[in-house]
């Protein structure tokens, strides 16, 4: 159980790509000292796993067992870790009597902050090159992330189409 102060009324619409990166390097500095001790992305790293030992996985999930396998020691190996905001999409930031307030913490992990890096690079609901810039963080480093990102989400799909939920 969690209690949290009510918002004012939500505003409709979505954040610029650059406030979206400032705010989410903001957000990172705020939880840098927060306590930590889940291992490295346990939530996305659990969700793509539990996923294949589901009856929903199929013999042609193999090549997605591979590439977990294959990317799970490179994105626990990145340091420093430290919490995270797990799903850091601009749906997640909500304007609330003026402010900029983050929500939907459900997917909050330990990580590097390439992971919520990752997450705004790939999304398409604003321009996440832009928004990397301003957030002042690097592409380079984040293609095994984005892969996990990736796996993730098809995951989250084929379970939600499976149960009748997409």
């Amino acid at each position: 159980m969690s209690f949290w102060e009510p918002l004012p009324a939500i505003s409709e619409g979505l954040p610029g790509a650059a406030e979206f990166g400032t705010r989410l390097r903001e957000l990172h500095e705020a939880l840098r000292d927060h306590p930590a001790p889940t291992p490295a992305l346990d939530v996305p790293i659990g969700d793509v796993e539990a996923f294949l030992r589901s009856p929903f996985a199929t013999r042609d999930d193999l090549e997605m067992a591979r590439t977990l396998e294959r990317i799970v020691p490179e994105v626990t190996a990145v340091r420093p870790v430290q919490r995270v905001h797990g799903d850091a999409h601009p749906r997640n930031l909500v304007r609330a009597g003026g402010t900029w307030t983050w929500t939907d913490f459900e997917e909050s992990c330990t990580a590097p902050v390439s992971w919520d890096l990752a997450v705004m690079r790939g999304t398409g609901r604003l321009d996440g090159a832009e928004a990397l810039r301003a957030y002042g963080g690097d592409d380079g480093e984040l293609e095994p992330f984005r892969l996990l990102r990736e796996l993730q989400a098809t995951a989250w799909v084929r379970t939600r189409a499976a149960v009748g939920g997409a």
